[in-house]
């Protein structure tokens, strides 16, 4: 009797600990936790396999109508570029019209960001220090429609700058990119690009006096 006895006990032992193992192993006591937990492993697994998209690099202008420019820079060379009046008519317009009457001729380059940016266009760059913090805030004094358009910003684009992003505060400022700025499409104008020259723009420093601009 005392045999069966201990049997009985050794097997009940045996029970017991093969559920605490089980139990164990479960660190997540409700369904719903173990469901929460599944579904989190497995998101963190796809979010480790699926890379995060980039913005694809196209830059397909409408050339229609297409007119071409030359600045020339004192010191570093000339830089050719299309403009395209189909993607942006309005900022297209305002640019030639202040090419012709001469606006561009003697002002400065009033903003070098490497890698990422030149800037010009500010009438006050003419006769302000080059590092005054006034540089930036002035243009001809007539303001024009912001123009969105499908056109990215990749290197070598000329794009009109604005007081704020998607606002109609356009005016004679523009910069050119250095190289492709993604975080800057659709908030801001594409309204051309440079063909010839983009050496030259990569070799413009802060100070740099545009000597004359031109309309072909």
């Amino acid at each position: 009797m005392k045999s069966v006895l201990i049997v009985m006990a050794i097997a009940l032992v045996a029970i017991g600990a093969s559920i605490a193992l089980k139990e164990s192993k479960d660190l997540t006591p409700r369904p719903a936790d173990r469901e929460q937990a599944r579904r989190d492993g497995m998101e963190q697994e796809l979010a480790v396999k699926t890379p995060k998209p980039t913005a694809t690099e196209t830059f397909s202008p409408p050339k229609e109508g297409m007119l071409t420019a030359t600045l020339s820079i004192a010191g570093r060379g000339d830089i050719d570029m299309e403009l395209y009046p189909k993607a942006a008519p309005k900022t297209v317009g305002q640019f030639t019209t202040l090419i012709k009457s001469g606006f561009y001729n003697g002002l400065r380059v009033h903003r070098v960001d490497p890698g990422f940016v030149i800037q010009a266009g500010d009438p006050q760059s003419k006769t302000e220090d080059i590092e005054s913090k006034l540089l930036g805030t002035q243009g001809s004094g007539k303001e024009i429609p912001f123009e969105p358009n499908a056109l990215q910003h990749v290197e070598g684009t000329v794009s009109m700058a604005l007081s704020a992003p998607q606002s109609n505060t356009g005016d004679s400022q523009f910069f050119i990119n250095l190289k492709s700025n993604h975080s800057l499409d659709a908030d801001y104008c594409v309204f051309g690009r440079v063909t010839k020259g983009m050496d030259v723009v990569k070799q413009v420093a802060k100070g740099d006096t545009i000597t004359k601009m031109v309309v072909h």
